[in-house]
């Protein structure tokens, strides 16, 4: 590989990185010391990624009951054997020399070790001290969108139901929230309609405010692997952003931020000036809303 002057630290890391996966994917066929990932001394066990929610499958090679090697899964269905530099990495932040192991409270102005039993005593010491002399509204509940549905439950019964308060907040609702909404409101479900099997027969992508090179990246390599087979569809982004999904972009809309709404209604202006729309379509599975007083209100077409 060869080395050249970053021009920004962006630029520095993103060659870092691609160096690094190029060389743990293939280029060098050895991860450090630790395994050769042709090696059938391996013990190999599926599981998934769990990174930013792409769901990709994963195979984890252990030797001696410790993760020492990682690989995509090629019989997954949605993901085929396609894993990302997050992923990749796994086996070496597991065991990295600086990764906590053990709970650490602070004593004297330090960060010391200690057990879980010391960890969690104080917790709940704390936790009830501040609930008695300032309600249970002073306490709050913080979670991650790497809790399973079971955890996040339990955290929400733990508070809502035991504790009573109504301070619990957490990634699925700061990232999700206005997505769920925009999906319930337009198909009655609140995950999306599609599967990964579109991307492989799709025509066009309009990607708005996604920067799904960096953030889901096995997505993106569909995506590329789609007009790479020849269909060549097209990759229309709207974003602000210059996010590295500009670099597939046949065209690239960088509206002023807030304003992607008024790009969505001068599409719609065009489509039903120039006649583009499919009438029977839209009087059998469209439907038009305006906000009278906070409350929906249905309209017609010629209305909207």
């Amino acid at each position: 590989w060869g080395v050249r002057m970053a021009e920004t630290r962006r630029d520095f890391i993103k060659q870092t990185a691609m160096a690094t996966v190029a060389a743990v994917a293939g280029c060098n066929r050895r991860w450090g010391q630790d395994a050769d990932l042709d090696r059938s001394a391996l013990e190999w066990h599926k599981s998934v990624c769990r990174f930013c929610g792409t769901g990709c499958g994963v195979q984890l090679g252990l030797r001696n009951e410790r993760l020492v090697a990682l690989r995509g899964d090629a019989e997954h269905p949605s993901t085929k054997g396609l894993v990302c530099a997050k992923a990749l990495f796994l086996p070496k932040i597991v065991h990295s020399a600086n990764r906590l192991t053990r709970p650490q409270i602070r004593r004297d102005g330090k960060l010391v070790d200690a057990t879980w039993d010391e960890a969690m005593q104080l917790v709940a010491q704390r936790f009830a001290e501040d609930i008695r002399n300032h309600g249970p509204d002073s306490v709050a509940y913080y979670g991650s969108g790497q809790c399973l549905s079971e955890e996040s439950y339990l955290a929400n019964r733990l508070f809502k139901g035991g504790i009573g308060t109504n301070n619990v907040e957490g990634n699925p609702r700061l990232c999700m929230a206005s997505a769920v909404g925009g999906y319930v409101s337009t198909f009655g479900k609140d995950e999306p309609m599609g599967s990964y099997d579109d991307i492989d027969n799709a025509e066009v992508f309009f990607l708005v405010g996604s920067n799904t090179a960096e953030s889901h990246p096995v997505v993106f390599d569909r995506i590329l692997m789609n007009r790479q087979s020849g269909r060549r569809a097209k990759v229309i982004v709207v974003d602000p952003r210059k996010t590295p999904v500009r670099a597939a972009a046949d065209l690239h809309l960088a509206p002023i931020p807030g304003y992607d709404l008024a790009v969505f209604h001068a599409m719609a202006h065009v489509i039903l000036k120039e006649g583009l729309h499919a009438p029977d379509f839209v009087q059998s599975h469209t439907v038009f809303q305006k906000v009278v007083d906070g409350q929906n209100v249905a309209v017609t077409l010629d209305e909207y």
